[in-house]
């Protein structure tokens, strides 16, 4: 049994694999996908279970994993050898982006045979950018994509250079190749701009990926709302009337600042009216004189009198 394949299975991960009609079975552990035989799988399990660290995973049977293989195109054949990143990642380009595996799974996929395909490189959504393995015509496996940061797209600017500039990421979603109605679309729920980015299967159902927008920076969020496709409409629908109330809201507030400081103004202007009327610098100074020069002629002595002390 290939030791690459093993070590992708740790303590309480889960083994997912199906049967396929031509007698192959397909395993993987959500990450990826690997075509076996029967007797092969039959040693993984064993091997897996004389290891201590994996003795807990779960042997899963589902459909899941053969869906994923029947809906493997790969429209974009990669012929070029990878830009490794710290032994970590394998980096491929086409002309205007690029596509980043793992390389703990790539390594599995090391025979020379193996043709490698990306799946649906018109697309600028990442997520969408799955390795297709072939061999001999036939799926051999299925790599899912890494997400990384834009700013990672600049670092590696020198380094694997495209032919065509870098868009940003609002406008790569804006591109829109597959000409559908949502994406790129720019909505406002009063609190936050949104945008719909992405459409891609989730967990066998049809949604939309819609993530927030910073305005000033052009950043999207690291998470995504996501939306049945079917909902879509409806989901529009809850945006507007949430952005209307916001609105609403905002408005009502506005009004009531308004009649506070017109109150506070009125107050202020009622406290000046009636206020005690203010002596000015000039009387101040004549009233302290007067009570001065009181205060002086009370306490020098009388005249003709004698001023009182010891006689002789």
């Amino acid at each position: 049994m290939n030791k690459a394949v093993v070590d992708t299975f740790y303590k309480d991960s889960r083994v997912l694999y199906a049967k396929h009609e031509n007698g192959s079975i397909y395993v993987g552990n959500g990450h990826y996908i690997a075509k076996m035989s029967i007797s092969d799988f039959g040693g993984l399990l064993v091997a897996l279970h004389k290891r201590k660290r994996t003795a807990d995973i779960a042997i899963v049977e589902t459909d899941r994993v053969l869906d994923a293989v029947s809906k493997a195109n790969g429209t974009f054949e990669l012929t070029k050898p990878p830009y490794v990143l710290q032994e970590k990642a394998c980096l491929y380009a086409d002309e205007k982006q690029y596509f980043m595996y793992d390389k703990k799974y790539m390594d599995i996929f090391s025979d020379g045979e193996n043709r490698l395909y990306v799946d649906d490189n018109a697309s600028y959504d990442i997520m969408s950018h799955n390795l297709i393995i072939r061999n001999g015509g036939e799926v051999a496996g299925i790599v899912m994509p890494l997400r990384f940061s834009e700013e990672l797209y600049a670092q590696l600017a020198d380094k694997v250079p495209l032919a065509v500039k870098r868009k940003s990421v609002i406008e790569r979603i804006k591109e829109n190749p597959a000409n559908d109605p949502y994406i790129g679309k720019e909505f406002f729920d009063g609190r936050e701009h949104l945008i719909v980015a992405a459409r891609r299967d989730h967990g066998g159902k049809d949604m939309y990926f819609v993530h927030s927008v910073e305005i000033e920076s052009g950043i999207l969020s690291r998470s995504a709302a996501m939306v049945p496709v079917d909902k879509m409409e409806e989901q529009i629908g809850l945006w507007d009337s949430a952005r209307v109330n916001a609105e609403q809201r905002r408005f009502e507030d506005e009004k009531r600042a308004q009649k506070e400081a017109g109150v506070k103004a009125e107050y202020g202007k009622h406290l000046m009216e009636h206020a005690p009327a203010k002596e000015s610098i000039k009387e101040q100074y004549e009233k302290a004189a007067k009570q001065a020069a009181a205060h002086n002629a009370n306490a020098a002595p009388k005249r003709g009198g004698k001023a009182k002390g010891a006689e002789l």
